[in-house]
């Protein structure tokens, strides 16, 4: 546990290198999809807003064929998620990222 404090330290003269925590309230998270999509790319990514206590998780899924893939939508939801944007690729993350549809932005889950 003592890698979650803050912490800063001088490695040369003049370097300085740390950790700080920034509390968030809001996240995005992208959940892969597209031809060869699978169920555990949102089991990994849904839970983590949920167990980093934050407010509000926006998630978004790449539609194939003008389709999404209903076994990943009901794992997100199943999993926490608040909002689902049904927008892939670069799109959906520079959404997430930039706040596009609600003006905040929001602070990115990475997974594993």
């Amino acid at each position: 546990m003592e890698s979650t404090l803050e912490f800063k330290s001088e490695i040369a003269p003049g370097v300085f290198c740390g950790q700080k925590q920034v509390p968030m309230e809001t996240a995005g998270c992208y959940v892969p999809g597209g031809r060869y999509a699978h169920v555990a790319s949102a089991i990994m990514r849904s839970p983590q807003p949920r167990l980093q206590e934050l407010k509000i998780s926006w998630h978004a899924h790449l539609q194939t064929h003008r389709r999404n893939k209903p076994a990943i939508l009901y794992t997100m939801n199943m999993c926490g998620a608040d909002n689902i944007l049904a927008i892939g690729g670069f799109k959906g993350i520079a959404s997430l990222a930039f706040g596009l549809f609600t003006g905040n932005r929001r602070h990115p889950c990475r997974s594993r």
